[in-house]
């Protein structure tokens, strides 16, 4: 409720414990309201659609009801965030702190943010239309393609963030979420301040990207990886060309020759001369996509696993997938696609954080950093990686290692 201050006198004090969904208890008049107005304002085609414009035409349509100011208000709102905005979502998908909304029916909206998830009471919808319609609204205002006959969207918005919904028949009840892109969070430095990881592991990880060492992130479907990615892409050289292979719309990087590719082989990625490539997730052809990272190097890619033990999963999907190959075989072709694994976690604070970062030695993983009983730990021992960084010319981690014990 942005504008009651200016245009009703009300103080947001007031109104902090007032659940939205019940200011305006007779939903069937609210819905002809609403209508009522937006089509009277579009009328005045003449004139800019700004907020006296709004209050003018509620005056007028109300000024027979006895509505109290906080109906006024919620009906200005309302009115507003439908014409101008994304309607009832509209505040919350302009606030940074917000990382998702959920919306499970017209009352129960819930949002995430670094606290954790809550129910936002400030936001409500009048009825199951209005949802589907806002979702259309929102669709639209991106110029984003979807199947007006599917009841499943999976749509990318302008911004980078995603939008997943579930329409009727599927569902009794339409119901969506929205993860929002952060664009703040798209730099080491940004990761360092969140607590993320220290300094010296975002130096370690700018090196080995500079060095063109094939990097994997892993964790669980909500721990972060698609962020690291953008960080790292964003480490790249500008002068780098970068394809990134995304078939999960997760990457939104703005940087100049960039190609943002997908449903094409893996293996014809080469034929577009890349520096880099980003693969936004080796989950789906997991054995090709592993047997392309062993042929080529500065790969950054991505895998969804709740398992610590990440390398055993994969090596169990793959035998899955492709039952006739030996276990042995597989490891090696894991252990040769890879230099540099990161392992990311949520913490039951809400928080990402790097838990490992760990590199293929001899055959076997071998930590060098690590977050433990509340602390980040630097291994006192010189990674393979540490040489085949400086062998590249790469002085930027000398510092790092060179007190510790060989």
């Amino acid at each position: 409720m942005s504008n009651l201050v200016n245009h009703f006198n009300l103080k947001p004090d007031n109104l902090r414990y007032e659940k939205d969904y019940e200011i305006f208890k007779d939903k069937d008049e609210l819905e002809r309201l609403k209508n009522i107005l937006i089509e009277s304002i579009i009328d005045s085609a003449n004139k800019e659609i700004n907020s006296s414009l709004i209050v003018e035409k509620l005056d007028l349509v109300t000024k027979d009801m006895n509505l109290s100011a906080v109906e006024r208000s919620y009906l200005y709102n309302l009115v507003d965030n439908e014409i101008n905005g994304n309607g009832p979502i509209s505040a919350v998908l302009k606030d940074n702190a917000v990382s998702k909304i959920m919306v499970n029916n017209c009352k129960d909206i819930y949002i995430e943010t670094r606290d954790g998830i809550l129910k936002d009471n400030s936001i409500s919808f009048i009825n199951n239309d209005h949802i589907i319609n806002t979702i259309y609204k929102l669709l639209n205002n991106n110029k984003c393609y979807y199947d007006k006959n599917s009841s499943i969207i999976n749509a990318k918005l302008m911004d980078g963030s995603t939008l997943f919904a579930c329409l009727p028949p599927s569902v009794n009840n339409p119901i969506f979420t929205i993860k929002k892109y952060n664009a703040n969070v798209t730099s080491f430095n940004e990761q360092i301040r969140l607590g993320s990881l220290t300094p010296y592991m975002a130096r370690f990880l700018e090196a080995c990207v500079l060095a063109k060492l094939n990097i994997l992130v892993c964790g669980s479907s909500d721990s972060g990886k698609s962020t690291f990615l953008n960080t790292f892409i964003n480490t790249i050289p500008e002068e780098n060309r970068v394809v990134i292979y995304d078939n999960d719309n997760s990457i939104n990087i703005n940087k100049s020759n960039v190609l943002n590719i997908n449903n094409i082989n893996v293996n014809d990625l080469n034929n577009l001369y890349p520096d880099n490539i980003v693969l936004s997730s080796i989950d789906n052809n997991l054995l090709e996509n592993i047997m392309y990272m062993n042929k080529f190097k500065g790969i950054i890619a991505s895998y969804t696993t709740n398992n610590i033990d990440y390398l055993e999963d994969i090596n169990k999907e793959i035998l899955v997938t492709n039952p006739l190959l030996e276990k042995e075989l597989i490891n090696y072709y894991i252990l040769n696609s890879i230099d540099i694994i990161v392992y990311l976690e949520k913490m039951p604070d809400n928080k990402r954080k790097v838990i490992s970062i760990k590199e293929v030695n001899n055959n076997s993983l071998k930590t060098i950093f690590e977050y433990k009983n509340d602390e980040f730990i630097l291994y006192s021992h010189i990674p393979k990686s540490y040489n085949k960084i400086k062998s590249m010319g790469i002085n930027l981690i000398d510092d790092i290692f060179n007190g510790v014990i060989k």
